[in-house]
């Protein structure tokens, strides 16, 4: 990552990284098969989590308090990385249209598998956009945990603590979401009372 600060992402080679690591240069192609791989490596495994998180969830528990309880520990996880690494990886993000661009491809196709499981899931019949309209907004809420607090941005988020911000984030989808998966969180239709967040 400092590499990349300093010289720009696209100047950097595998082998300047293997001189720096002082590895052959074919190890570190064995480790990270993309050059990509190297910053958003640990992204693709949060994904994962995500993906995992609502899948595996037990029953009566919804889709959004899964998301938010993922959301909830990524942020605690890039609370914990000092300062300086968060801004270099915004650094180094930023200034790359192509790390940014592959960034932008996988967060969708993470989206579209997301959106697949709500749908078998809760049982839509072709052309209903609710599973892909719940997936967008859940992965809004989750993005929360890269912004909330400035952990992807230049500067802290003012204002809320972005636990705090996260978790008005999902009160405010609930209403809209509470209905997806009724079949597997436990709740019958037409049911009334506030969702359970």
């Amino acid at each position: 990552m400092e590499l990349f600060e300093q010289r720009g992402y696209d100047a950097v080679t595998y082998t300047d990284i293997a001189a720096a690591a002082d590895v052959a240069t074919k190890t570190v192609f064995n480790y990270f098969p993309t050059k990509e791989d190297l910053v958003l490596g640990s992204r693709r495994r949060l994904e994962q989590a995500l993906l995992d998180a609502v899948a595996q969830r037990e029953p009566g528990v919804s889709a959004l308090s899964a998301v938010l309880d993922c959301t909830l520990v990524v942020l605690k996880e890039l609370e914990s990385l000092p300062k300086r690494r968060r801004e270099r990886f915004h650094s180094v993000l930023t200034s790359s249209p192509t790390l940014t661009e592959r960034l932008r491809s996988r967060t969708l196709e993470t989206e579209r598998t997301l959106a697949q499981h709500l749908a078998m899931e809760s049982g839509a019949a072709p052309g209903d956009l609710r599973p892909a309209l719940a997936a967008s907004s859940l992965m809004a809420l989750w993005h929360l945990a890269f912004f909330a607090n400035g952990s992807c941005g230049a500067t802290e988020a003012p204002g809320k603590p972005a636990e705090e911000r996260i978790r008005d984030a999902a009160r405010l989808l609930a209403e809209g979401l509470s209905t997806l998966g009724e079949e597997k969180s436990g709740r019958q239709s037409g049911q009334s009372g506030p969702p359970t967040i």
